[in-house]
């Protein structure tokens, strides 16, 4: 059961939706009925393409992209239209200066949605960032020291995301010449998206020891684990799946763990402690950043996730983040410790449901690891 509150927060905004759709037909009413009803089909249909049931008992393909971006898009254009006419029903026909102030606070309520989607979708949606972190761990053996790892995840190839953009990753992970290369998940979001496509252009990353990988939520949806596992590896990329591999470097070893979306409301790294190894640096691939308090727990030196994008919808005023991630989980990008133990959350590549990013561009990720001193906190 609570597999599925994970749905309560988009329930709730639908419902607040509809509700500020239902306040602008009380203003407008006559002729406008057809209106109503096709906002509530479409944010309806929107809402239940979010539910893994539904979307595998229907065909695949684009089109169910296309509806839950329409969706998404026109619940945000809500907000602005209900406080366009709000302000527009405030204005006093007695006091022409008035009125003219509150006529053009109307007009900017409602072109702040549509200035804002645009900015997301055409700009920072593909404002591919290179980002270095520089990460000293009190725990690292020195011949670890400037071991770089470099993280692609949450691709989200298809409609929104083409193959350009994918090579232009590639080549900008490539770039950092990394040791290691790690696809933490969500390679596609729908059936019919381009998997295949995608694998082949990810086996294009070079990294001198290799390239692993975990599967995302994604694909646990669409049930195709294995067969990602099975064509990564055809091509180079190592999947791992509640497996561990040992990699040596020079008189230091790396134990490198990978596990499937670990999915809310059960019991995270049931695998875990069979997985991490004492007296060794462990890493853990987990898709779902929410692990990381388990994973300190059980021995795990670094987790790397993804799976929030950033936040991917961000508007940050007087020190508050405010983004819908919040309802979810407490990491939503960058880098948090726990102990010894850290985690880095990348911000990804692609988009889910709305095809936009605000305050949040998309990340090739670079972690340099330092042997060295730091203040620890909880």
């Amino acid at each position: 059961m609570l597999a599925y509150s994970r749905h309560l927060p988009v329930l709730i905004i639908l419902l607040i939706v509809l509700g500020l759709n239902a306040q602008i037909w009380l203003r407008v009413r006559r002729g406008t009925g057809w209106a109503l009803i096709a906002a509530a089909v479409l944010l309806g249909t929107g809402f239940s393409l979010g539910l893994t049931r539904v979307v595998l008992a229907l065909p695949a393909g684009p089109w169910m992209a296309w509806v839950r971006a329409l969706a998404l898009g026109w619940s945000l254009f809500s907000f602005g239209l209900f406080a366009a006419f709000w302000l527009w029903r405030r204005a006093p026909a007695f006091d022409p200066k008035r009125r003219g102030l509150l006529q053009a606070a109307s007009g900017a309520a409602l072109a702040a949605p549509v200035l804002a989607v645009g900015f997301g979708a055409f700009v920072e949606r593909v404002d591919l960032e290179a980002r270095e972190v520089e990460l000293p761990m009190d725990n690292l053996p020195p011949a670890l020291d400037g071991l770089r790892l470099v993280q692609l995840t949450d691709i989200h190839m298809g409609p929104f995301l083409s193959e350009r953009v994918v090579d232009r990753a590639v080549a900008m992970a490539n770039e950092f010449r990394p040791h290691l290369a790690f696809v933490t998940g969500d390679l596609i979001t729908d059936g019919g998206d381009p998997l295949d496509a995608c694998i082949e252009r990810l086996a294009e990353l070079r990294a001198s020891d290799g390239i692993y990988g975990c599967m995302g939520n994604h694909e646990g949806y669409l049930r195709v684990e294995a067969y990602t596992a099975r064509e990564g590896m055809r091509r180079g990329i190592d999947f791992l799946r509640g497996e561990s591999r040992l990699l040596r470097f020079g008189d230091a070893s790396v134990n490198l763990v990978g596990v499937d979306h670990q999915t809310m409301g059960r019991p995270y790294l049931v695998e875990g402690p069979s997985l991490s190894r004492p007296g060794y640096f462990n890493i853990l691939l987990s898709h779902n950043p929410d692990v990381f308090p388990v994973a300190a727990m059980q021995g795990y030196d670094l987790t790397i996730a993804g799976h929030t994008h950033g936040g991917q919808l961000i508007v940050e005023a007087r020190g508050l983040m405010l983004t819908p991630s919040r309802f979810f989980t407490s990491y939503i990008r960058g880098l948090y410790r726990q102990g010894l133990s850290a985690l880095y959350v990348s911000r990804g590549i692609g988009t889910v449901g709305i095809p936009v990013r605000l305050g949040a561009p998309p990340e090739v990720t670079l972690i340099r690891l330092r042997a060295g001193k730091r203040n620890v906190t909880g």
